[in-house]
């Protein structure tokens, strides 16, 4: 199994304010209304290329930079291309395209994240328009709408809500198996044990900064719910579940590095960690101890089959080969003219 450690983690900022709630960082950006991620059209790379919404695949195209400045206001930037996701033309109407360009400083590649109370959503805002960024229900597009007002935000459409997100899976470094929602279980209170990877979406988890904190939310992917402390019991064996979103405590965990891209997965508040040493793979809170059992390897989730992956990493790999020797002869070619003159 290809797999790529994940990098973005440890690069996020440890600088959290009350204007920035969520960290610098690279993210997933979810739509609350379809659970479609952000995604530059077609991996396209040039400038006005739409911005829409789309099933996660793993590509680059589908990962964003957001960084902050010391107002709080941040820009969104494609990893893949580096260029910025801009509103057409600068444009103030209601349904202005939302696409990708080259920085050019102005206010329509500058956004504010203002947080959704009582959820872990967020809306983004247009500096130069005041308005939200809006999933078009009929074509999938980004477009930009009025952003609800706060006294009846609860009640917007969910295609103006939106999750940052890193999308992870976690290996139990003692028996070197998967988090796992037990038999990709939809029903509250299914149980989290560890199983033998099959790179399917019960053994993904969206990794969601929780505003102005350190601590994260662990949603799984294939059900939407999130992994919690079983009745709440903050207490040595404890199970460990999946519920339904609740802005409480044993919601809340916080990695704690143990060495690269390894952690002790804590419950917030409190001294207890997951460990997978539990019968038939049950993963539960177990005071914690310098023990395999307890420490988990974090690596990006890629949708892919193995099979898939592996031949995109050969085809770049042969791809960087081939520029290299074309680059190469070019250079001794010039040589070669620059002796005969």
């Amino acid at each position: 199994m290809t797999r790529k450690v994940l990098l973005c983690v440890l690069l996020l900022s440890v600088a959290v304010t009350a204007q920035n709630f969520i960290r610098n960082g690279t993210y997933l950006i979810i739509s609350a209304v379809n659970n479609k991620v952000l995604d530059v059209q077609g991996a396209g790379k040039k400038d006005g290329t739409n911005i829409c919404v789309h099933e996660h695949l793993g590509n680059p195209n589908q990962e964003f930079k957001v960084s902050f400045d010391n107002s709080g206001v941040c820009s969104i930037v494609s990893l893949d291309t580096k260029k910025y996701v801009n509103v057409d033309g600068g444009s103030l109407k209601d349904l202005a395209n939302i696409n990708q360009w080259a920085s050019n400083n102005s206010d329509a590649q500058k956004f504010i994240i203002e947080p959704v109370t009582g959820t872990d959503m967020f809306v983004i805002v247009a500096v130069h328009s005041g308005k939200a960024l809006t999933v078009d229900p009929n074509s999938n597009n980004v477009i930009q709408m009025p952003k609800p007002q706060s006294n009846d935000a609860k009640d917007a459409n969910l295609n103006q809500y939106w999750r940052f997100s890193q999308r992870v899976s976690f290996k139990n470094m003692s028996n070197n198996k998967m988090f796992d929602i037990r038999g990709a279980s939809d029903d509250t209170g299914a149980k989290l044990i560890t199983f033998e990877n099959n790179n399917k979406k019960n053994q993904a988890f969206d990794l969601i900064p929780i505003v102005n904190s350190e601590d994260y939310f662990l949603r799984c992917v294939h059900s939407g719910k999130y992994l919690s402390v079983s009745d709440g019991h903050l207490v040595s064996g404890s199970q460990i579940v999946q519920l339904p979103f609740g802005i409480v405590t044993p919601q809340r965990f916080k990695l704690d590095l143990v060495s690269d891209f390894t952690y002790y997965i804590a419950s917030s508040k409190s001294n207890l960690v997951l460990d997978g040493a539990g019968k038939e793979g049950i993963v539960a809170l177990a005071d914690k101890k310098p023990v395999s059992s307890q420490q988990w390897k974090m690596y990006m989730f890629n949708p892919k089959s193995t099979t898939q992956q592996l031949k995109e990493e050969l085809k770049e790999t042969g791809s960087k080969t081939i520029d290299k020797l074309k680059n190469n002869t070019k250079k001794a070619k010039d040589k070669i003219k620059k002796l005969f003159k």
